[in-house]
Parts: C-alpha cells; structure tokens; sequence
C-alpha cells in the first residue's frame, strides 16, 4: 500500500470523526498528519480530504445517535429563569438531537447558548444554557397558526403574482471580518470593571466571534474570500516594558511579554486555520499596527507569513505602511486604527489609491482605537458617491483606567460585512459579547 493510499484509507474510517472536528476553532491539519505518521504534511493531508469529500458518492455520516449522549451535571436559576446541564458525547450535536434527546419544552424555554471543549480524537464536553420565554410569549405557535388556518379562507393568502426567488448561494462574495482592539493582554477584574479579562479570555472571546461571524456568513452566501481585519492594538503592549508605542505604561497587564506575544500567535494561527478549512475560501488577513502595539504587531505579522509561506491559500498583508487597502469588485475600503484626526482621511484615501477611489463605487474606511461605534458619510460634488467612515466597536471590556475615567458603556462586539461584486455591501453580522 503506497502512501497515498495510506493516507486516504485513514481519513475515510475516521471521516465522522474529522468532518465534525473541523467545524470547530482549534482544529488543525497538522494533528490529523501526526496520527497517521509516515512524515507527510498538514497541507497534503488536507488537499487528500479535499479530493476524497470531492468525490460525490461519499456518503457523510450521521451527527450524534442519542445513546451516545452522557449526563453529567445540571443546575437551575428560579429567579432569572435559566437552567443548564452538561453532558458528554462522541460528536457535537445539532439543537435539534439536543432537544429531542432531553425532551426540552420548547414553549417554556429556548437554548441561549451551547459551549462545547474539543480534543481532536476525544469526546466532547457539551455545555447547554436554557432560557425561559416570557410567560406572554409561551405560546404554541403551531396550534395558533393551524387555528388561523382554519379560520380563514386559504385562497386569500395565494398571492396574484408569482415571485421568482434570488438564490444568495448564486453569487460569490468577500466576507470583510472586523475583530478590532483584542488588547491581548489586558488584565481586568469583574468586580471593579464589570468584566474578568486576561490572555486565555482574549482568546476564548475571538474565537468564539469568529466562529459565529464566518458560520454565519457561509450558512447565507457563497463566500469566496474571508478578509480578516484586527484593526490594530491586537496585542496591549509593545514589548518588556509593558507600555504603548508612545511610552505611557500600562499597569494592568496580564503575564510576561513573552506569553502575550506567543498568545497572540496562537490566537490568529488558530483562527487563521479554522477560516481556510472552509473548501475553496481565501483568507487575507491584514495586520494593522495599533498605538499600543506598533512594533509587536508588525513582529506577530511576520512569524505569521514564515508560519504561512508555503500556504497558497493564505495571504498576509503585513507591510510597514499605516493604511491598508483592499477592493473587491466595485467596493474599496481603507483599514487603519484610528488615532488619528479622521477627517482628512477620504482625500488621503484618493490621494494614495487614485486608482482604487477613481475605480469603485463603494469606498468605506473602517477604524478602531475608540473601542465604540460610529459612522460619518462624506459626499462628492454629485452627491452620489461619497466614502463612508466607520469606526469599529472592541471585544475587550473596560480595564481600571477607563472604568475610573468614565469611559464605560460601550457594546463588545466584532461584525462580518458581505461585499458582492456589483452591488457592494449587502449584509452585515453582528456578534456582541455577553458577560
């Protein structure tokens, strides 16, 4: 049996097993390359999985059967409504097995949230968060529709005019994902800012908006392209002093330099594998340099590009330059942090990419920095096209500094925007925090 052979003989027997665990943040190629030896690459292993899901008469198999599901634990809120339980099981399940199998009432509680920790080849520990409806909404939706059905003439309801359906998947488009101002870092304490933050809350929060944002976005549209943008301050310091570019010092930082750098890789190489395992999607991934972290940002940029050099699909834009720019189609935006006077950007804009502005109808510039959301609309003479200024809201909460300065109430939260070719933006997730 030759390698190849080899190779393909493991991924088909533990084809359930890979296929679900790709669907999660932390999967790699490279572990599946490991467990089956013989020295081959994360990249050849993953090219044979694409050729073996290529061939149409694979069958996927099943999720999760209900015997497999293992109770482990439960509690219940009386005073918010809330219950959750935890169990164990080979495969992550859909909402459906999940209230299916525990015989959830639906009319009285809805899932909020379902966690769950991965280990490639192991079980999974699966986290349920119930919530109870409003006892004005706890109604049985079916029994009221069939009893409008049934009091009603049904051809009223038959339209005059048949309507032909868009089908979204038809088109392709690029999927801009803002995750501005992670601040890895940054140490903050519940109860004197409202919100626990440290390095491994960082990373479990990105993840988690990440996840949700590009899901989101292939559930809907044809992507072709995921364009991640971490809008500068990636990282909360620049270096051992544990101070910003300009020198101010920051007390509540969260471990040694050496961990947060070696973080903030493992935070984008996990989340830039999870997006280029999504078949026939590009990912681009911009490095823009904050105030907090000009130089260890631009150092994070180039271990990534050493780190995926070989990666066809995977391009890193990691140049010294402030401002970034990409077009797709009709549209063009500018991506930079943000600590700056903002208002002469759109002529800045022009005056760098004279032939991005002069050839696109859309052009948008999206900042960060301010950690809050907002939006200015600069028109030209014709009142037509004009260039749309945004800035970005943050993923991490208040530290002590801002929280005793006032700066507090602003949403945590990332957005994915959908770019179709001729028409621009046409769609928008949002992912807000919750604590």
């Amino acid at each position: 049996m030759n390698l190849k052979q080899q190779v393909d003989k493991y991924l088909l027997e533990n084809y359930e097993t890979i296929n679900v665990a790709k669907e999660t943040p932390t999967f790699r190629w490279k572990e599946v390359a490991d467990k089956i030896g013989k020295s081959i690459g994360s990249e050849y292993c993953r090219n044979r999985w694409r050729k073996i899901t290529g061939n149409k008469t694979v069958t996927i198999p099943p999720t999760v059967s209900p015997e497999k599901f293992s109770y482990t634990s439960g509690k219940e809120d009386k005073n918010s409504g809330t219950k959750e339980f935890t169990f164990t099981a080979d495969n992550i399940p859909s909402d459906q097995e999940i209230i299916d199998h525990f015989k959830i009432d639906t009319i009285k509680y809805r899932i909020n949230q379902i966690y769950h920790k991965t280990s490639f080849g192991g079980k999974y520990a699966i986290t349920v968060s119930l919530l109870s409806n409003k006892p004005e909404f706890a109604v049985d939706y079916k029994k009221e529709f069939q009893d409008f059905l049934d009091s009603y003439n049904l051809k009223k309801l038959s339209p005059s005019v048949t309507q032909k359906q868009t089908d979204s998947k038809n088109t392709k488009t690029s999927v801009l994902l803002n995750l501005s101002d992670l601040h890895v870092g940054k140490l903050a304490w519940d109860k004197e800012t409202g919100s626990d933050y440290d390095v491994d809350l960082a990373k479990q929060v990105f993840l988690e908006a990440l996840n949700n944002l590009a899901n989101q976005s292939i559930r809907c549209f044809n992507v072709e392209e995921f364009v991640l943008n971490i809008g500068g301050d990636f990282l909360h310091t620049n270096g051992s002093n544990n101070s910003t570019a300009n020198g101010t010092i920051m007390n509540d930082v969260d471990s040694r330099y050496q961990k947060i750098f070696t973080k903030g890789l493992e935070i984008l190489t996990t989340a830039i594998d999870f997006l280029s395992s999504f078949e026939d999607v590009k990912v681009k991934v911009f490095i823009v340099q904050g105030n907090h972290d000009l130089a260890t940002s631009f150092y994070l940029g180039e271990s990534l590009k050493a780190f995926y050099r070989k990666d066809k699909n995977v391009e890193i834009v990691n140049d010294p330059h402030i401002r970034k720019y990409h077009k797709y189609g009709v549209s063009t935006y500018m991506l930079t942090h943000g600590d700056c006077k903002d208002d002469g950007l759109p002529l800045t804009f022009a005056t760098e990419k004279p032939d991005y502005f002069a050839n696109s109808i859309y052009r948008y510039i999206f900042l960060g920095h301010l950690h809050k959301s907002s939006r200015k609309v600069y028109l030209t003479e014709n009142e037509v096209n004009g260039v749309v200024s945004r800035r970005l809201n943050s993923l991490s909460p208040t530290d002590a500094w801002h929280n005793a300065n006032n700066y507090v109430g602003a949403k945590r939260m990332a957005n994915a925007l959908v770019f179709d070719k001729q028409n621009g933006q046409i769609a928008e997730f949002n992912y807000i925090v919750k604590k």
